[in-house]
């Protein structure tokens, strides 16, 4: 008996993977460890800017003298507070 040709396995949509030998299945290669390395530095470096901005704000709460300066910062940690369920939604 002779094995099935390429063609037969070439359409994915009617033989199963698990049906396939391995010898004839596709290749994915390592672009999924570039998207990955990719996904984890843009999400790392985003917390940390915006880690670093809240930390960057905090002074204003502390400065009584300036008439703004609580109300900026309230501002600038619920502009932060955004920003990360912004990012959090590009998980998805």
């Amino acid at each position: 008996m002779t094995p099935p040709s390429y063609a037969t396995f070439a359409s994915a949509s009617t033989i199963p993977t698990y049906a396939t030998p391995i010898d004839r299945r596709s290749q994915k290669g390592y672009a999924w460890l570039f998207r990955a390395l990719l996904f984890g530095l843009f999400f790392d470096g985003s917390c940390i800017a915006i880690n670093a901005t809240q930390f960057l704000l905090l002074p204003l709460r502390f400065v009584p003298f300036l008439p703004g300066a609580q109300a900026a910062y309230e501002r600038g940690i619920q502009y932060t507070k955004g920003c990360f369920g912004t990012l959090l939604g590009a998980l998805l």
